[in-house]
């Protein structure tokens, strides 16, 4: 439900970050924007670099799993959180504006990626 508590403050426990629970007990935890942005950026970042799609997914999907564990968000906010990215990425995907800056950065990384190598394989 939108609005609900955090998990943390919800069940009367501490959070993963205990500095943070003042600050952070009033604001809801449905759904999860920090989730909702690294499934974004994963995304985003997968359109580009395809090579890299299941390192780049699974950062993103533990950022939100991450939000779950430190008791700031429960399962079906970090679930709707990723469901919304998503469908913002679908729709974004047929703007001719965005078409455009996705060509711009794949042959951007090509250049890059044949100059020398962008990940640390050791």
């Amino acid at each position: 439900a939108f609005g609900r508590q955090r998990p943390f403050f919800y069940f009367g426990e501490p959070s993963g970050i205990p500095a943070d629970e003042n600050r952070y007990g009033e604001f809801s935890s449905y759904p999860s924007g920090h989730s909702l942005r690294g499934w974004a950026i994963a995304l985003a970042l997968i359109a580009i670099d395809e090579e890299h799609q299941y390192e780049i997914l699974k950062l993103g999907y533990e950022l939100g799993e991450n939000r779950v564990i430190v008791g700031y968000h429960f399962e079906s906010d970090v679930s709707a959180a990723r469901l919304a990215a998503s469908v913002g990425f679908a729709k974004i995907t047929s703007d001719e504006q965005y078409i455009k800056l996705m060509k711009l950065a794949r042959q951007e990384l090509s250049a890059l990626s044949h100059s020398k190598p962008l990940l640390n394989k050791n």
